[in-house]
């Protein structure tokens, strides 16, 4: 009798575990869930803390002059539920972000996810924007209406999107316009956001032409040291060597390749101290 009392005992255990880690059936009606997808390694990553894209385009002037390409970005799909004998179109829509303006956007007009798969992606597109050193805002999200479709979990309805040309002023080892401007002003003259985009095209590796100077051959991090070793005092700083000539043959490409010599928006030229 006891051991007919243990077997019912170790029974009841194991049916309530079994309970705790029952996983829900799918609903008969299909939920769509943004995702991550990697393009490198052609996977989907479900991890919705990570479900943005963030875009400083100040970087790109280094690598491609003034002509900075858009940027893009994969999004991922993924639905839940049973499986479709049909392609299912899912499509997606921007909506705007209170107290930002929208960034210029370009996606599909609908996604479409073939027969018995449950994953797809497409290309988000983002242009530079126009003003310097201003914040865009915008979040993808789903028209369920239009695609047939149910919200999958609530934290994978949303894809934030933040875009911006903002000038960074850590990686200029000075915390806004006054300090660079007693930090800098002595070699590159005042303050200004074109003349600082106009020094990472002039002292980085390319520009529409295929080459700046005879090829200064910085990245953005070198450019940068630039900056850390003129604030220091160092040698290897924007005043002498190779450098000031540089800057000064990115003056003549720019203005053979504009017809103009370089300005900020309110018409002050861009010069330098050297």
């Amino acid at each position: 009798m006891r051991y007919f009392y243990l077997i019912l005992t170790f029974a009841s255990i194991c049916l309530a575990s079994c309970k705790q880690e029952e996983v829900k059936t799918f609903s008969s009606e299909r939920g769509v869930n943004f995702v991550n997808y990697d393009d490198w390694s052609k996977t989907y990553e479900d991890d919705y803390n990570s479900l943005k894209l963030e875009h400083n385009f100040l970087e790109d002037y280094a690598t491609q002059g003034w002509q900075v390409a858009d940027y893009t970005q994969e999004v991922g799909i993924q639905l839940e539920g049973q499986f479709s004998d049909s392609p299912i179109s899912v499509k997606v829509k921007v909506e705007a972000v209170d107290g930002y303006e929208l960034p210029t956007l370009t996606l599909p007009e609908e996604c479409v996810i073939e027969p018995g798969e449950y994953q797809t992606h497409f290309t988000l597109t983002c242009k530079k924007p126009e003003a310097y050193d201003k914040v865009y805002k915008a979040k993808l999200v789903f028209d369920y209406s239009a695609s047939g479709l149910v919200a999958g979990t609530k934290e994978r309805q949303s894809y934030e999107i933040t875009i911006s040309d903002a000038t960074i002023w850590n990686d200029m080892y000075v915390s806004n316009e006054a300090e660079w401007n007693s930090s800098f002003s002595n070699i590159l003259g005042t303050y200004g956001p074109v003349k600082v985009r106009f020094l990472l095209v002039a002292l980085g590796t390319s520009d529409e032409s295929g080459a700046v100077g005879y090829n200064a051959g910085k990245n953005y991090s070198g450019i940068r040291q630039y900056y850390y070793n003129q604030k220091n005092g160092w040698s290897g700083g924007f005043k002498g060597g190779w450098v000031s000539w540089y800057i000064d043959d990115g003056l003549y490409l720019y203005e053979e390749n504009y017809g103009k010599a370089p300005a900020e928006a309110d018409g002050t030229p861009v010069t330098f101290n050297f």
